[in-house]
Formats: structure tokens, sequence, C-alpha cells
């Protein structure tokens, strides 16, 4: 049987999710749940699964950029409080992220990133 993926499952209080039609021989599977917002989701190149949420309101500036262990579920948060967290990308060295109207780099370490710094600002 081949098995279709669902990668995020937002929290449990969004009650119109619903199961996914598939094509027969597929089945979805939740690998990860409990995010709350979630805007864009990545694989790095290191193999870690990393997820943007907004993880409040749209607007209230409580966003995360998170990593989370598929074979457990467990979660990580490597930055917190962004404005609108939209966009991720994952290089060798460094995590991008869109914020609200501006792009910010932190370079990857061994245990999770360094300090955010913003690269470009006043985007559209």
């Amino acid at each position: 049987m081949k098995v279709f993926l669902v990668l995020a499952v937002a929290a449990s209080s969004l009650s119109f999710a619903q199961t996914p039609r598939l094509p027969g021989g597929y089945r979805a599977e939740a690998v990860v749940t409990g995010l709350r917002g979630p805007t864009q989701m990545t694989f790095g190149p290191d193999g870690r699964f990393y997820t943007a949420q907004l993880a409040g309101g749209e607007n209230s500036g409580t966003g995360q950029v998170l990593t989370v262990d598929l074979a457990t579920g467990e979660q990580w948060v490597l930055l917190r409080n962004l404005f609108k967290p939209t966009g991720i990308a994952v290089t060798e060295t460094d995590l991008w992220v869109m914020a609200g109207n501006r792009l910010l780099r932190a370079p990857l370490t061994e245990t999770g990133v360094g300090e955010a710094e913003t690269v470009l600002r006043d985007l559209p």
C-alpha cells in the first residue's frame, strides 16, 4: 500500500479539519500534530523538518520557527516572537525566515540556531 503523508495537522481547536480524499491504494497519516497556525514547512539539508507557525493571532507577534522529530513528534522552538513568519528556507549554514516585511537570517548551530539578524527590511 502506498502512503501519502499529511505532514501537519493544526491545533485540535480547528474543528473544520477533514480527512483528505485520496486515490485508491493511498492512506493519510498524521505525523505532526499540535501546530498552531503553521504557515510553511520544509526539510533542511541536515534532514531535519522545519516549520513556521503563527502560534497565536496573525498580527500578535508570537510567531515561531521550530523543528520537529518526525519519529517522536517532539518539537523544539528555534526562534520565537516573530511577526507573521510566512516563509522559511534552510541552507547548509543558515535558517532564513520571512517575517512580516523583514527577511531574517539565523546561523545554524549544533544545538539549534544563533541570534537572528535582519538582512532586508521594509519589503512589500
